[in-house]
């Protein structure tokens, strides 16, 4: 779905290349970037143009649902007066990405200093492969609760240590937000819901591969 995307905005760049346009005043250029309009969002980048995405670190709409959520975008937009040829024109990329290699993207139109409608998606670290094992770092001594939900408030089915790998269920990991908080469903050592930690501040599990293997 990617390239789906890619391919319809090289129409457009071309006809930006020939077409001529005033040149906008400050204010008007702050209403054209959604990141001078927009509040930082905890747990998420900045909103990048569309153009960006072959050349950024990831993988993304992975299922029909997700690829209908982007036609569903297309449709909406056009609506608001978005040439089809530029849906969606702006990306951004959540911070659990660089914790997990599992995390979200959010595509968006925005028309007149505003998103007319947003999409987000499971994304992956296109670097990374299959991630399939999750290590625990949280600090020399402490541990960590697998719970029967995710929530605090539910029963704790097991306890890791710092240091100790946990098998995420799938790839891409299967994530949940709750009261504030990232959860991730695991396979073992137990079977449950494990802490990730609270939306957009370092979280207690990063993923494993052969550079972090050699660093521990």
């Amino acid at each position: 779905m990617r390239s789906f995307i890619k391919s319809s905005f090289s129409l457009a760049s071309t006809f930006l290349m020939v077409a001529s346009a005033p040149i906008p005043t400050s204010a008007q250029a702050n209403r054209l970037d959604p990141n001078q309009v927009e509040a930082p969002v905890r747990g998420w980048g900045m909103w990048q143009p569309i153009e960006a995405a072959s050349q950024t670190n990831f993988n993304a709409d992975f299922s029909d649902v997700e690829n209908n959520r982007l036609r569903e975008l297309q449709a909406v937009c056009a609506q608001s007066g978005q040439p089809i040829d530029a849906f969606p024109n702006w990306f951004r990329l959540s911070t659990l990405l660089d914790q997990i290699g599992t995390g979200q993207v959010e595509y968006g139109c925005w028309i007149d200093g505003q998103f007319a409608y947003t999409v987000v998606n499971t994304a992956v670290r296109s670097d990374l492969g299959n991630v399939n094992r999750l290590l625990v770092d949280i600090g020399a001594g402490n541990n960590l609760a697998v719970y029967a939900e995710p929530t605090i408030d539910a029963s704790v089915i097991g306890i890791v240590q710092h240091g100790e790998i946990v098998i995420p269920s799938s790839f891409p990991a299967l994530v949940v937000q709750n009261e504030n908080r990232n959860w991730i469903y695991i396979n073992a050592p137990f079977e449950g819901w494990i802490l990730q930690g609270m939306v957009g501040r370092p979280g207690n599990l990063r993923y494993e591969d052969d550079r972090t293997r050699r660093n521990r």
